[in-house]
Parts: structure tokens; sequence; C-alpha cells
């Protein structure tokens, strides 16, 4: 017998990737981000994650003011 193997997606990382995805394509120097999550910092560090897996660190950064987030693209 085999085991099925089940997997957990956290839907917020993979919306998260598709916004930053547009976003990296978008060419725009700066994008307010609208967010389901409970907090902003909670949302910042869900974005942080999916820029660290699409490997794009020097592209991008997330910042939060006034309890809104921001993406900010670094190379424009």
């Amino acid at each position: 017998m085999s085991k099925s193997i089940k997997r957990r997606y956290d839907r917020g990382y993979i919306d998260a990737t598709d916004k930053l995805r547009v976003f990296i394509e978008s060419r725009n120097k700066v994008m307010f981000v609208e967010h389901d999550y409970v907090t902003s910092e909670s949302a910042r560090s869900a974005y942080n994650n999916a820029i660290d897996r699409i490997r794009c660190r020097g592209l991008v950064r997330v910042i939060v003011s006034n309890g809104e987030l921001f993406m900010i693209r670094k190379d424009i």
C-alpha cells in the first residue's frame, strides 16, 4: 500500500507570489498591496518569503508604512 502525501499550500504565499510577479513585469516603481492578512506585519513576512522563493531580493523590497504594505523596486 502506498501512502498518500498531503500537501498544504499557504494561499497567502501563492497570492503574494502572483502579485510579486505582476509587479516585476509591470515596470512600476511603487505598488500598494491590498492584503487579507490580520496585520500588515504578517503580510510583509509572507511577501518577504515570496521574494526569497522567486530570488528577486535585489529587485524588490517590501515596506510597511502606517499599517499599509508597499512593494518598491530597487532597479528603477
